[in-house]
């Protein structure tokens, strides 16, 4: 589908399709259950990296556990997590 005819379906405009493809701009959640529908996928499918929607359910669980602790935390807490996250994946190497 091009991102003229995803605009249309969603009620907005290309450019504002472009910049979430992009990364540029965050859709609302309604923007973004009109894009799953329009694209006949399901909403996890257009938030989650590509590893994680093939991920197996027991990974995925764990990784959807750990997104709902970091959002709750403040920017001080979560650059710390991003260093914890850093060290433990560098660790495993």
């Amino acid at each position: 589908m091009t991102q003229a005819a995803l605009a249309e379906a969603v009620g907005r405009t290309e450019d504002s399709v472009s910049q979430i493809e992009r990364g540029l701009n965050l859709p609302t959640v309604d923007t973004l259950l009109a894009m799953a529908k329009a694209l006949g996928v399901p909403v996890d499918y257009l938030i989650s990296p590509s590893s994680v929607v093939s991920a197996n359910a027991t990974k995925k669980a764990e990784i959807e556990a750990a997104s709902t602790i970091l959002v709750t935390m403040n920017i001080r807490q979560l650059r710390l997590a991003i260093k914890l996250l850093h060290a433990v994946a560098e660790d495993a190497d």
